[in-house]
């Protein structure tokens, strides 16, 4: 019971989060908000993984508020993918290309370098 309340708790707090870095990017002319949610959610992932997932376990309800809970209810994919078809489908093809492919690239880098730094700094 107390992982579930980690994962509700933890989705909340990452869904406010998101909000207010939405909030915070309103009105650009390009979704920053979900790049930059994505990216550096990808660079906690990998460093939470490491440092959280290897001392306690992936099933530990620390990491599962962190993980599960902040990261899950912060990165947007949905939000990325919605944003990415009304970039095409407004016929912004250079910035649909663009965005995915930023959004792909960095995002695996930054979840890699996670991972390295958190290895590197254990």
């Amino acid at each position: 019971m107390m992982v579930w309340f980690a994962v509700a708790l933890g989705g909340a707090l990452g869904a406010c989060l998101r909000y207010a870095l939405s909030r915070l990017l309103e009105g650009a002319s390009f979704p920053y908000a979900p790049l930059l949610a994505n990216v550096s959610g990808s660079l906690m992932i990998g460093l939470l993984f490491v440092w959280v997932g290897g001392r306690l376990g992936t099933d530990h309800p620390v990491y599962v508020f962190l993980v599960v809970g902040i990261l899950g209810g912060f990165t947007t994919f949905s939000t990325f993918s919605l944003d990415a078809i009304r970039l095409l489908d407004g016929g912004r093809y250079s910035a649909f290309f663009i965005y995915m492919s930023t959004t792909v690239i960095l995002s695996l880098g930054a979840a890699l370098l996670g991972l390295i730094l958190a290895r590197r700094l254990m």
